[in-house]
């Protein structure tokens, strides 16, 4: 389960660089989107989910008000904005750099997880390799079918929407 959750993430950020060669405005386009006007989602994830954190929290050593449960959802929407704005600057750099970046974020985030899953985590040189090894195969493995697969997403989604729509 641990090599799944792994490789899943790889391939998600893989798939990233593969639509960053298709469409190199897509880090503008991010950051275009995470600049909008906030409220209207912001007030869109309290309606949603302020009342089920609330309640949840209550069964935690760290029990929170509808309140502050309001308060976190808007701070955490908030700095979800930040990083799609820094991740958005981040992909209109060249895939070199990207690559780096990503893969410097993944051995950050792989201590954390192995540590918390009782791993021991490879030396830094080592974990890099791994890294870049994966991220190669990852890439290699996707580039060919990837673009094909989002677009027959966007399609499906523009035909659902205009059915709702109506």
């Amino acid at each position: 389960m641990i090599a799944i959750e792994i490789c899943h993430n790889i391939i998600e950020a893989a798939g990233d660089i593969v639509l960053v060669r298709y469409d190199k405005t897509v880090g503008a386009k991010l950051i275009e989107i995470a600049a909008r006007p906030k409220p209207n989602m912001q007030n869109l994830l309290v309606r949603a989910y302020a009342q089920g954190l609330c309640e949840f929290s209550l069964t935690t050593l760290f029990p929170l008000t509808y309140e502050q449960a309001e308060q976190l959802i808007r701070e955490e929407e908030n700095n979800f904005r930040t990083y799609g704005i820094a991740y958005g600057w981040l992909l209109q750099q060249n895939e070199a750099i990207i690559l780096e970046n990503v893969i410097n974020e993944f051995k950050q985030l792989a201590t954390l997880y192995l540590g918390s899953v009782g791993i021991p985590v490879p030396p830094e040189p080592l974990l890099t390799l791994l890294l870049q090894i994966s991220f190669k195969a990852a890439i290699g493995l996707i580039e060919n079918d990837y673009m094909p697969e989002v677009m027959a997403t966007i399609e499906m989604v523009k035909k659902n929407m205009v059915k709702e729509v109506k």
